[in-house]
Order: structure tokens, then C-alpha cells, then sequence
């Protein structure tokens, strides 16, 4: 049985899932807010730092030991991207009392997250050094061990090629001349700001009431103001008249091929649920159109995929292929496209991608952290729940896959050849 409760508390608003199907209860503390090019490196550093010790918890061992205290629950901050909106996610998750011999677990567990979002390790009103200094390197190292994973590398020059003065082209790992730049005041000060100058949405799931809700949060008092406009997609998409090809050499022993496609549809698109079955059977699945073509019956590459990235309405195609085959490879990508456009499509492959994005969905319900997270996004984004997804799955057809094929146009094409060491 699940019940679902919206309600405002202490001027923030609450969504709550009530259900007996974990034996836990996670929550998150949802924080959005707009999103300049400058901010990834910003956030990067506080993901590293805020959750790694407190005020009461100055180390990663004493903290570490109070959530396993705490039946080992869980508390932390990620962050998600959305476009020109940010998501800062202060989590928990922890054993119901109901399942202990032991009062006030839950509550326990939600004031070591406000320990860890409130009180950070502070040292005259900045960031402890030790500590900040300490995630600079190990950041700056990430930052440039890019380079090393050649994937990601592609990526990135792909991304840069494809819109190179877009946030898009930004890595959200951050840029090391910013970072050279931020100190433990700055850095503080940057998260003040996201404390009191966020939309704040709290989501719980669990076997809770409403007024155990209350009682864990009475004492949760912090700034929620709501932008009129943020941008979770671009508003305009520039499709190019001419396709982009770019080249880099390296000392590497496999080319990496990445092929960047644009469109323009968002959630609320007619076109949204045909879009992400479209990508599961052009290559976001095993046996996809991609998959049986260029590995099974090509024998070009061992692994090829295709990736929607919906809040930069774009879709790529990666994969590693030998340098001498990877403009047979690019044209039977380009190739297959035009198949779903000109309706050359097996029936039998819409199939398996309903039954695929289907069980997906499900699997996804079945974990707490998923399924509250999801949930979160649908309001936050105006996006369709879960089961309003699955409805239109089922009743996309082989006509609405060649109509939003038809609206994919490729854009650029990046490859890093074996052949030199460009460091």
C-alpha cells in the first residue's frame, strides 16, 4: 500500500511516500538553484568536503564511526546537473525503528545529516585548511587524470566541439585554473549561498506517518525560495548545416570514436516517451540496432552504445574501434539512422525496448533511494511519474519511432587516433 502526501512545513515543502516495502526510511533534502559555468569546480569541491566531517565529527573516521552507530545509516551530499539548474541533495537513509530494539534511530540519523549540512568544519568562518587543502589536491589530481581515461577525454572534446561556448562544453569535474582561485573563505561563502538562496524540496519514503515527518524536521529552519526561471533545457537548439569533424592523435592503441546528435524535445514533449524508446533500440540496450550491426555482423568493435542526454538535448554515440575502421564505422552509424527515418525497422526490436525501459522503471522502484529520487525530479522538472511513462510506452508505435528519428540530426564527430602523444 503506498500513500502519497504533499504538505508544507515550516515553509518548506514536503513530499512524502508512505509504504511498507523497505525497512528503511530514506529521505533527501533538495536544494536547486541556477547554474553558471564557473560553479562546477565550486561544487566539486564541496561534494568532497561537505559530508567528510563536521563540527562534532572533525574527521572522516569519527563520522564514519557515528553512522555505524547508527546501524549504519547514511548521510550524505551529491549534486546533479540539469542545464543551467543545479541539484544540491543532502541525503539519508536509515534502518526504521520499527525493525530495532531502539527508539529514535530515524530521528538520529536526520540530525546527523543537519550536523553535516549545518555545522561543516569550520575554522573563522571558512572552510578548516587541513581538510580543504587536502580535497584541492585530490581534485586537481581527478581534473587531470582526464587525460588518462581516454573516454571521458573523448567526451569532453566532443562536447567542446559541439558547443563551444555553451555550458555544455563545461566539465562538471571543474577547471583547474578555477580552482587555483578558490579559497576556504570563498568556498564557504559559496555554500551560504546555496543554504539560503535555494528552492528547497524535502522527500521522505518509508513506513512513516506525517507527524513522525514533523518530528524530525521541527527543528529544520532554512531559507526555500522559488525561481520563476530556471532552465532545465536549452531553449534554443542550434543544428548545424554542416557536420563538425575533428581529429586528435595519441599514444593509444584503440581509436575512440564519439558521434554527437542534437534534437529539440524536453519532458513535455509528444515526442519525450518515442525519444527514449528510440534510443533504446538504436543502441541503448544489448541486441540494439547499433549492437547487431557494427559488433555482430561488421565485427568492427567489441562494445557500441547510444546515450540520450535529455537536459542538453543531445544523444551520442561512443565506441572504440581500430584506427583503419573508423569511418566505415561512423558511416554505418549514420547509416542506421537513416534506417529508422526511411521505416526500416523490425518490430520485433520496439518490442524489446518496451519490455527493457518497462522492467527498468520497475527495477528502479525497487530501490528506496531511486524511487524517492525520481519521484523528486518529476516535480521539480515536470516530469511524468513513473506509471505515466509506462502507459506511453506501451503505446508508442513504429510510426511515432520514425517521426522522432526524423527530428535527430546528426551534429558532430570527434575521434582520438592511435598515432602520437599529444601531452
Amino acid at each position: 500500500m503506498i500513500e502519497i502526501n504533499n504538505f508544507k512545513f515550516n515553509n518548506i515543502d514536503f513530499h512524502m511516500v508512505k509504504t511498507d516495502k523497505y525497512k528503511t526510511v530514506t529521505g533527501i533534502v533538495s536544494l536547486v538553484k541556477p547554474l553558471n559555468k564557473e560553479d562546477f569546480t565550486y561544487y566539486s569541491l564541496l561534494n568532497r568536503l561537505i559530508g567528510s566531517s563536521s563540527k562534532n565529527y572533525p574527521t572522516k573516521k569519527e563520522l564514519s564511526n557515528k553512522m555505524f552507530e547508527l546501524y549504519d545509516c547514511i548521510a550524505y551530499m551529491s549534486t546533479s546537473y540539469s542545464y543551467k539548474t543545479v541539484n544540491n541533495l543532502f541525503v539519508f537513509q536509515s534502518v526504521n525503528d520499527k525493525y530495532l530494539n531502539k527508539k529514535n534511530v530515524v530521528k538520529d540519523c536526520v540530525n546527523l545529516l543537519k550536523e553535516i549540512m549545518f555545522n561543516p568544519l569550520l575554522t573563522n568562518e571558512a572552510f578548516d585548511e587541513k581538510n580543504f587543502y587536502e580535497e584541492v589536491r585530490s581534485l586537481e589530481n581527478d581534473i587531470k587524470n582526464i587525460y588518462n581515461n581516454k573516454k571521458k577525454y573523448s567526451f569532453r572534446k566532443l562536447m567542446e566541439h559541439m558547443a563551444p561556448n555553451d555550458i555544455i562544453s563545461v566539465s562538471t569535474l571543474g577547471d583547474l585554473n578555477i580552482l587555483k582561485e578558490i579559497t576556504p573563505k570563498s568556498l564557504y561563502d559559496f555554500y551560504l549561498d546555496i543554504l539560503n538562496n535555494s528552492w528547497v524540496n524535502i522527500g521522505i519514503i518509508g513506513d512513516v506517518s506525517k507527524e513522525e515527518v514533523e518530528n524530525y524536521f521541527n527543528d529544520f529552519h532554512i531559507n526555500s525560495c522559488k525561481y520563476d526561471d530556471l532552465h532545465f533545457f536549452p531553449s534554443i537548439v542550434n543544428f548545424k548545416d554542416d557536420v563538425i569533424e575533428a581529429k586528435e592523435s595519441q599514444d593509444i592503441v584503440q581509436a575512440k570514436l564519439m558521434i554527437g546528435f542534437r534534437f529539440d524535445i524536453d519532458y513535455q514533449s509528444k515526442y519525450y516517451i518515442p525519444l527514449i524508446l528510440f534510443n533504446a533500440m538504436y543502441g541503448g540496450m544489448f541486441g540494439s540496432s547499433l549492437f547487431m550491426t557494427i559488433r555482430e555482423r561488421y565485427s568492427l568493435t567489441y562494445d557500441i552504445s547510444s546515450e540520450l542526454i535529455i537536459n542538453k538535448k543531445l544523444l551520442l554515440v561512443s565506441c572504440g574501434v581500430d584506427g583503419k575502421n573508423v569511418d566505415k564505422t561512423s558511416d554505418l552509424v549514420i547509416r542506421e539512422l537513416e534506417n529508422y527515418k526511411t521505416g526500416n525497422i523490425d518490430s520485433k526490436i520496439l518490442n524489446i525496448a518496451k519490455e527493457f525501459l518497462i522492467n527498468d522503471l520497475k527495477e528502479m522502484e525497487d530501490s528506496p533511494f531511486g524511487s524517492l529520487s525520481f519521484q523528486l525530479e518529476n516535480i521539480i522538472n515536470n516530469r511524468p511519474s513513473t506509471n505515466q511513462i509506462i502507459d506511453k510506452i506501451k503505446d508508442v508505435t513504429i510510426n511515432d519511432i520514425i517521426e522522432v528519428s526524423k527530428l535527430i540530426k546528426l551534429d558532430t564527430i570527434f575521434t582520438l587516433l592511435p598515432g602520437g602523444n599529444d601531452e
